[in-house]
């Protein structure tokens, strides 16, 4: 059973009787920590009344579900299921936390999927035995879809500004040291820290998906197409996807995370063709960070220009490598522009045409080689007769002639995607 498949069968507050989740999924029948070595997941079983139970284990006011590590005897050590959990999210699993049922032996309530955050440790068990005792701090699995975002930046390289802080959140977050013992001087600076703790894994999570959402400029990073809709802050909703580990949800780096369009969310979890479209997935996120990595990624916009009888516009390169081929118009996005106003730029430098009614269609990814680039096409009018000064000619063409020109490499997708669109 995999990620997507999980997510489907375990409901948050549902039953579920712990032998048959092990028939299923494997892992260890007894204990605390379960590490089922084919499905990608630890389960945590937290059982009341079992020897050693720790009451204090559980929801806490710092907002993180504690748990105590596995060992009912001499000091805990960082192995085994205590490793399992405290590296999950580098091995590619998700924490599966259960919680018994009283008077139901054996079966339990699952209360979701979450991560951990980080871990402290004690020097006294439940039974008042002197020893280290491992507790890890756990947190729902989430994701912040742009509706809750605060208002995007329209400036389209907003994302570059905000990369380094997204490559940062996949340090992991320090141990928390505590004594066995906080006296009444001390407990404000415990709740303190563990605010402060809380806030920072929030932060984290949400300046990581703040920086995909941005880096998709209201274009699904799957199909290629807008956002289906604004929200009520003005944001294109988009849905983030986890491509490893932990789903849909969670801290980890940015070339594992990709913005998508509801639609192909749902296909990229429960539809037929899955596999392939989480290697198209894979490839696309990690494209596109390796070319940031490399320096090589450049912005740019293409102008699908449509007169009044519906005709499409199509420019020749005069002069570079792909002379003779044939191009949407546009041009490189600078820095501090959105996508709009770098298209009206290019198409006044390039054509002398001022454009109107400007509705995004597609974005494309291409590699070129010795660039990488990510193409952001838009519908529009223009007003003004054209003046060529970078291209050798244009032609005005009806959509079904547009598969006869030989058309750059990047705009290949595009002119397909007008032939195919009959919303047009």
């Amino acid at each position: 059973m995999d990620l997507s498949h999980l997510f489907a069968y375990f409901r948050q507050g549902q039953l579920y009787v712990r032998k048959e989740i092990h028939n299923m999924l494997g892992g260890q029948e007894q204990g605390g920590i379960s590490t089922p070595r084919s499905a990608p997941c630890v389960f945590l079983f937290r059982k009341e009344r079992a020897s050693g139970y720790v009451e204090d284990d559980g929801w806490q006011l710092d907002g993180f579900y504690h748990f105590t590590g596995e060992g009912q005897s001499f000091d805990m050590e960082m192995t085994r299921g205590n490793k399992a959990v405290r590296d999950h999210r580098r091995a590619g699993k998700v924490l599966m936390l259960f919680e018994s049922v009283k008077n139901e032996a054996g079966v339990y309530r699952f209360q979701g999927f979450m991560n951990c955050v980080d871990y402290y440790h004690k020097d006294i068990d439940a039974l008042g035995n002197v020893r280290r005792i491992y507790v890890f701090r756990l947190a729902p699995i989430e994701t912040y879809p742009t509706s809750h975002l605060l208002s995007q930046s329209k400036i389209a390289t907003h994302f570059l500004d905000l990369r380094s802080l997204a490559l940062e959140v996949n340090a992991p977050l320090a141990v928390i040291k505590f004594g066995h013992y906080l006296g009444p001087a001390s407990d404000s600076l415990h709740l303190n820290y563990e605010e402060n703790q809380r806030n920072e894994y929030h932060q984290r999570v949400l300046t990581l998906t703040k920086y995909v959402i941005q880096r998709a400029n209201g274009f699904c990073e799957c199909c290629g197409y807008p956002a289906p809709f604004y929200c009520e802050n003005q944001n294109p909703y988009l849905e983030i996807h986890y491509l490893h580990g932990v789903g849909d949800y969670g801290i980890d780096k940015p070339s594992n995370l990709i913005a998508l369009c509801p639609t192909c969310h749902r296909k990229a979890h429960a539809g037929k063709d899955k596999r392939n479209i989480s290697a198209h997935l894979d490839a696309a996120a990690a494209n596109v960070e390796n070319a940031l990595d490399k320096g090589i990624l450049k912005l740019v916009t293409a102008a699908i220009i449509i007169d009044d009888t519906q005709r499409i516009l199509a420019a020749q390169r005069k002069t570079g490598d792909l002379a003779g081929y044939w191009e949407f118009p546009g041009g490189q996005v600078k820095p501090g522009e959105t996508l709009e106003q770098c298209l009206t730029r290019e198409i006044y430098e390039e054509l002398s045409l001022e454009i109107t009614d400007v509705t995004p269609f597609m974005m494309v990814d291409y590699d070129y080689g010795t660039f990488f680039m990510r193409l952001y096409s838009f519908l529009c009018k223009a007003r003004g007769t054209p003046v060529l000064r970078e291209h050798a000619q244009i032609e005005w063409l009806e959509r079904e002639d547009l598969r006869s020109l030989d058309w750059v490499p990047a705009d290949v997708t595009i002119a397909e995607g007008l032939c195919n669109d009959f919303n047009l």
